[in-house]
């Protein structure tokens, strides 16, 4: 929910009931012009940062993270993409053996990162590839595609 409308007894409402709110800035600003409250983004309350619809926003949640950088510390953000995000039913991250990795891997911190800086993901397999480490480690099946403004192999398969 976007929680955009909400007053200080709507905040604590959510506060005390233990919810946790997806919040889509770039979508809030867009559509509203304002985002939500503050109040909300404070400690307390579980965010976690979400991607709307590319009609009503940029659409990444590159730029959803930059947004953010506004209203919610860093350390919230990463939590609101992370840790948070994951719950409930999917395991913390892990990079032991015989472990599922879901990773992203970038030329800069993810907080300052743009859609052509992400070389690698893995999500339940391997999701999406820079162009020339496709080339150099051949993975079965994928196609190329372009989005905004990045050429990246994307496999579909995966999972």
């Amino acid at each position: 929910m976007h929680a955009v409308g909400l007053d200080e007894d709507g905040v604590e409402t959510l506060r005390r009931s233990g919810c946790a709110v997806v919040w889509c800035p770039s979508s809030n600003h867009f559509l509203f012009g304002r985002t939500a409250p503050r109040t909300l983004l404070a400690e307390g309350i579980d965010v976690l940062l979400g991607t709307d619809s590319l009609l009503t926003a940029d659409g990444t949640m590159l730029e959803e993270i930059r947004i953010a950088r506004r209203d919610m510390p860093d350390s919230r953000i990463l939590d609101a993409v992370g840790p948070i995000a994951a719950a409930p039913g999917v395991a913390p991250p892990n990079l032991d053996i015989g472990t599922r990795a879901n990773i992203v891997v970038s030329n800069r911190p993810i907080l300052e990162a743009v859609p052509d800086d992400i070389l690698m993901v893995i999500s339940m397999g391997l999701r999406v590839l820079e162009p020339a480490l496709a080339a150099r480690i051949d993975p079965a099946g994928g196609h190329c595609l372009e989005a905004f403004g990045v050429r990246r192999w994307i496999n579909d398969s995966a999972g």
